[in-house]
């Protein structure tokens, strides 16, 4: 398991003692948010989560793009993609 990962699971693990929850329980409140939230962006085109920050879908227009290995040019056709942006009080926490 990843250095990145156990920090994360040690925090889930006190969360669930703290609120007397057991793994499933967890699981099925992690998945219901996240579900949520995907279906929000997809249906709205974003999502603001408070003072944190913001999830929304982007388009990406057509572009020729080269392939890494063969140098070959490649059109990429537009596209949509998610994107993330953090607000301050995450910006703050890394610097």
């Amino acid at each position: 398991m990843s250095k990145k990962v156990l920090p994360l699971i040690k925090e889930v693990q006190h969360l669930l003692k703290h609120y007397n929850l057991n793994q499933e329980d967890a699981e099925e409140v992690i998945n219901a948010v996240f579900d949520g939230v995907i279906k929000i962006v997809v249906d709205e085109g974003e999502l603001k989560i408070g003072r944190y920050c913001k999830f929304l879908v982007r388009e990406r227009e057509e572009r020729i793009i080269k392939h890494a290995q063969t140098g070959e040019e490649i059109i990429s056709p537009k596209h949509k993609v998610m994107g993330f942006k953090p607000y301050k009080i995450f910006k703050d926490a890394i610097r």
